[in-house]
């Protein structure tokens, strides 16, 4: 059955609709190749930002932050950042990442790095 929205409005004494507003919902995974990277060892990560809400996510920024070692006396982040995505820059121990807009509706940015 189709209804018409105006005249149930009418026929309710409606005098307003509010809809709700399209809003962005970011939902953001890791994967990679090693869950507990050891000092000196290759590991693999991909992170997906997906936008599962209905409205466009801007000004996007992914901050993902790195493991850090307990060598004594001095403390270093697990080996050398390797990253080409021009979005990216090392900032301390982050990896900081510009991903701009996100479209709605599942649309989604991957970032992926090793080290």
């Amino acid at each position: 059955m189709i209804y018409n929205i105006s005249a149930l409005i009418l026929a309710c004494g409606i005098t307003s609709v509010a809809f709700a507003a399209a809003t962005p919902d970011l939902q953001v995974g890791l994967t990679g190749t090693d869950t507990n990277p050891m000092v000196n060892t290759f590991s693999a990560f991909t992170a997906r930002v997906t936008n599962i809400g209905r409205g466009n996510a801007g000004n996007v920024q992914l901050k993902i932050k790195f493991p850090l070692t307990t060598t004594s006396p001095q403390v270093y982040v697990l080996g050398a950042v390797q990253n080409n995505d021009v979005r990216c820059s090392i900032i301390n121990r982050e990896l900081v990442c510009n991903l701009t807009t996100i479209a709605k509706n599942n649309a989604f940015k991957e970032v992926s790095f090793q080290f």
